[in-house]
C-alpha cells in the first residue's frame, strides 16, 4: 500500500511541486491549471465534506473539457479520497485506503458486480498456521453488544450479524455440516453437545441410527448415564423411552416408556393400561431394615411429622358433567401414623367413599366417610376409627351365614360324671343375681358387648343342663302316672 502510494506521488509533475496553493470551492469547475488548492467551503467533493480541505488536482491540458485526476482530504483526520472526472463535476469520490502503524485507517467498501467473489484470502503453505487468527476484528470499546464484526444485508433486510460480545443473529436459518439448513439450526453428520462446569457435563442431541433420535446426558468423565430415545418406529410398539446407563448395563435398560397412544410404562416397554408399573415384587416381609420397601409404587405426602390427621392418599376421581369436565372425588385410600410417636413406624389405612353427611357435627357436607379403617394392631373397623378386636362394626351386619370357630364345646354336659346343679340352686341363683349362671349381665354385655362364640357356648350349656332337667323330670311324671294307674286298678 506505501508502494502504490510513493509511486502515485512520483507521477506527478514536478513542475507541481514548486507551486502554491490557491483558494479553489468547486473541484468540478471546468477548466483552470493543475496545482493544490484549499477551501472551506467545499462543492463536488466527497459526500459529507465540509470545513478546510485539501485538493490536489492533475488537469487536462485543453481546458474546454473536464478531464482531471483529482486527491482531496480534510485538514482534520488521515482519510485521503481520489477521482477521476470523466468531464463530469459530479463524478463520485473513493477513499484511498491508508495505514498508520500496521493499521488500517477507515472502513473498507469492496463493490462488486453479480455473481463475482469481492473478497478471498488465501493462506500458503501446507504446514504454516497463524493460530492468531487469519481474519480478525478487533475493537477497544468494552460495551461488545454495541460493536456488530459482520452484517450481511440484501434488499435492505439484514440477514445476520455477529457482535463483539459473541452473540449472533440469523434471520432464517443456521446450517452446521450443511450449506442449506431446513430449520433455524440444521446440523449435519454429527452431534449436537450443550456442556457446563467442564467439557463434558452436558446433553448431547444425535441418533443412534436412522430411526433412533436420541438426547443423552452426560456427565464430567464423558460417560453418558441417561438417555432419551424413539424406538420401533412405524410399528405397533413405537414409543419414546426413558434409559438409565448406570453401571455400563448391557444392553441399556429402558426403564421409563411412553408409546403412542399415551400409554406409560414404568419398568414395563409395552404399558397395557394408562399405567404400567412393573417391578422384580415386592417381599410381604420387612422389618427394621425396611425404612420403605420401595419395590413398587410409592406416595409420600409432606406433613412435617406424624399425624393421625394427615396423610399421603390416593384419590379416585369422576367428572360431574357430561362434557369431562368439573371432576370430583368419589373414593380414596389414606394412610395416617397410627401413633404420635417419632420411634414407632405403625401406620392406619382408611378406605371411604364421598358422600353428604354430618361428619364433624356442624351441619351435612361432602365428606370422605371412614368406611373401612385397619389400625396400627391390624384390627379392622367399619364405622369406627378405634377398632378394638380384629373386626369391629358400628352399625348392623347381614350375612346369609356367619361361622364362628369355637373349642370347648360343652358337650361334656352329658358325660356319666358331670355334676348338674338342682333346680332349687338354679331358682335361688336366679333370684339373687337375676340371669342365669355364667351368663353376663345385662350391664356387662351394654358396657362390653357379647362374645358370640362364648355366649353359644354358655347358652348352649344351660339349654342341655335344661334338658338334663327336664328328661329327670319326664321321668318322675311318668313313675307317677304308673303308680298313679295302679292305684286306680287296686280301687276298683
Amino acid at each position: 500500500m506505501k508502494f502504490f502510494t510513493l509511486l502515485l506521488f512520483l507521477s506527478i509533475p514536478i513542475f507541481l511541486l514548486a507551486q502554491t496553493t490557491q483558494p479553489k470551492d468547486d473541484a468540478g469547475q471546468m477548466g483552470g491549471t493543475s496545482g493544490f488548492y484549499e477551501t472551506y467551503n467545499p462543492v463536488n467533493f466527497p459526500s459529507g465534506a465540509g470545513g478546510w480541505w485539501h485538493l490536489l488536482d492533475v488537469r487536462h491540458s485543453n481546458v474546454n473539457n473536464n478531464f482531471a485526476m483529482q486527491f482531496a482530504g480534510s485538514f482534520f483526520d488521515q482519510n485521503l479520497w481520489f477521482r477521476k472526472t470523466n468531464n463530469f463535476a459530479g463524478a463520485g469520490w473513493s477513499r484511498v485506503l491508508t495505514e498508520t502503524d500496521g493499521n488500517l485507517n477507515g472502513k473498507i467498501y469492496m463493490l462488486t458486480s453479480g455473481g463475482q467473489n469481492f473478497f478471498t484470502g488465501h493462506q500458503a503453505g501446507g504446514t504454516y498456521s497463524f493460530p492468531g487468527g487469519i481474519f480478525k476484528a478487533i475493537t477497544d470499546n468494552p460495551n461488545g453488544q454495541a460493536n456488530v464484526f459482520y452484517e450481511g444485508v440484501a434488499g435492505g433486510v439484514t440477514n445476520f450479524t455477529v457482535r463483539a460480545d459473541g452473540q449472533g443473529y440469523f434471520a432464517t436459518g443456521l446450517g452446521i455440516g450443511t450449506q442449506n439448513p431446513a430449520y433455524r439450526l440444521t446440523v449435519a453428520g454429527g452431534d449436537i453437545k450443550a456442556y457446563n462446569y467442564d467439557n463434558h457435563s452436558g446433553i448431547s442431541i444425535g441418533a443412534e441410527d436412522s430411526q433412533r433420535p436420541r438426547i443423552g446426558f452426560h456427565v464430567s468423565d464423558n460417560s453418558r448415564r441417561f438417555k432419551i430415545e424413539l424406538n420401533d418406529i412405524n410399528s405397533p410398539y413405537e414409543r419414546l423411552g426413558f434409559f438409565s446407563l448406570l453401571g455400563g448395563e448391557t444392553p441399556e435398560r429402558e426403564i421409563f416408556t411412553i408409546n403412542k397412544t399415551g400409554n406409560v410404562g414404568i419398568g414395563e416397554i409395552v404399558p397395557r393400561g394408562i399405567l404400567h408399573v412393573k417391578s422384580n415384587g415386592a417381599s410381604i416381609n420387612g422389618g427394621n431394615n425396611f425404612q420403605y420397601n420401595g419395590n413398587g409404587l410409592i406416595v409420600e405426602a409432606t406433613t412435617g411429622a406424624r399425624s393421625a390427621t394427615m396423610g399421603a392418599q390416593i384419590e379416585f376421581v369422576i367428572p360431574a358433567n357430561t362434557g369431562g369436565d368439573n371432576p370430583w372425588g368419589q373414593g380414596r385410600i389414606i394412610t395416617v401414623a397410627g401413633n404420635a410417636y417419632g420411634g414407632n413406624a405403625a401406620g392406619k389405612m382408611i378406605i371411604g367413599t364421598r358422600r353428604s353427611f354430618d361428619k364433624l357435627k356442624t351441619g351435612p357436607e361432602w365428606f370422605y366417610g371412614d368406611d373401612i379403617v385397619i389400625d396400627e394392631l391390624g384390627n379392622i373397623g367399619m364405622g369406627t376409627l378405634t377398632p378394638k378386636e380384629k373386626l369391629s362394626v358400628f352399625g348392623t351386619v347381614r350375612a346369609m351365614e356367619v361361622k364362628v370357630e369355637s373349642t370347648g364345646w360343652p358337650d361334656y354336659v352329658f358325660a356319666k360324671d358331670y355334676k348338674i346343679g338342682t333346680l332349687n340352686e338354679l331358682e335361688a341363683y336366679i333370684k339373687t343375681n337375676k340371669h342365669l349362671p355364667e351368663i353376663p349381665s345385662a350391664e356387662v354385655i351394654e358396657k362390653e358387648g357379647l362374645a358370640l362364640g362364648e355366649m353359644n357356648k354358655k347358652l348352649l350349656k344351660s339349654l342341655e343342663e335344661l334338658t338334663l332337667h327336664v328328661i329327670e323330670m319326664n321321668k318322675r311324671v311318668e313313675k307317677l302316672e304308673t303308680e298313679n294307674q295302679k292305684l286306680k286298678s287296686n280301687g276298683n
